[in-house]
């Protein structure tokens, strides 16, 4: 019988590589850093149970002054990277491995992948 203690510790450590994961994203895709901050619970403002996300400014330290986002929507390399990413979240959350070859993808567990 898995141990409920070491399940949820595990649990933890995907859902902040999880976390991790999707921050970097949002850089990929806006140019412009956040930061998540965890309240105790109980601790919310409002009605919504989700985290309080802040942005963190990059650039000037005067804060009449806006920060533009860096120009890397279109960027072919920045899609590759946001790709990786993802895939790197779908793995954490299947826990199966995709494997290329031409057009065929072929998905292990991570259970099947110790075997090959």
């Amino acid at each position: 019988m898995p141990d409920p203690q070491k399940m949820d510790k595990e649990r933890k450590v995907v859902s902040k590589k999880i976390l991790s994961l999707t921050l970097e994203i949002i850089y990929l895709l806006t140019g412009e850093d956040y930061t998540v901050v965890k309240k105790a619970f109980g601790e919310h403002t409002t009605t919504t149970s989700h985290p309080q996300v802040s942005k963190v400014c990059r650039g000037s330290d005067d804060p009449g002054m806006e920060d533009s986002p860096i120009s890397v929507i279109d960027s072919e390399d920045n899609n590759n990277k946001i790709l990786e990413v993802t895939n790197k979240i779908i793995e954490l959350l299947t826990e199966e491995v995709p494997i290329r070859c031409q057009d065929v993808a072929v998905y292990f567990s991570m259970e099947e992948w110790k075997y090959l």
